[in-house]
């Protein structure tokens, strides 16, 4: 429906579970200091919404990128909504070509990535290539995760504009 496209801006969707909200809050203050829109349910979810609806919308009609982020808190879980989201993500990324970057993986700790099924052969933890957001490599990784968002962004396979670097390089400090 048109109307429900429109409401949706093209933005970086984040998928996470509440024990990682400290972890994604900086996440979301570096992406939105490079320039990126960003879907967060704290943000974009309101009092009366349907929350499940929302989230659809957000994942199947506005997302240029898809961010799970993962830590070890989910590996505690029996249950999460974030499964929910990935299982949208993996049906959404099975209808795009093999050599899309629309799905990417962060991970804020030595954690484990679900063995969720991408179709094809493919899986989440086997196919999709990481970045790991903790230790000394942390900066680097952030501004190469800003590069790959920007690129696929962009849709060109060029590096993404020094604006985008020197504003992750700037969060970071």
């Amino acid at each position: 429906d048109h109307d429900t496209v429109k409401d949706v801006s093209k933005h970086v969707f984040l998928s996470y579970i509440h024990e990682d909200k400290d972890h994604v809050d900086d996440l979301q203050s570096t992406l939105e200091a490079a320039g990126f829109d960003v879907w967060r349910d704290k943000d974009q979810l309101f009092p009366g919404d349907n929350w499940e609806l929302k989230i659809r919308q957000a994942i199947q009609g506005g997302t240029f990128v898809f961010l799970a982020c993962f830590s070890t808190a989910l590996q505690t879980r029996d249950r999460s909504y974030q499964n929910e989201e990935l299982a949208l993500a993996a049906a959404e990324y099975r209808l795009r070509p093999m050599d899309t970057s629309w799905l990417m993986t962060v991970r804020f700790d030595e954690c484990e990535i679900p063995p969720i099924d991408l179709g094809m052969g493919r899986s989440l933890e086997k196919t999709i290539h990481r970045t790991d957001l903790f230790g000394d490599r942390r900066p680097q990784e952030l501004v190469r995760l800003a590069m790959a968002i920007s690129r696929v962004m962009d849709s060109s396979p060029g590096a993404p504009s020094s604006a985008v670097v020197e504003a992750v390089a700037m969060a970071q400090r």
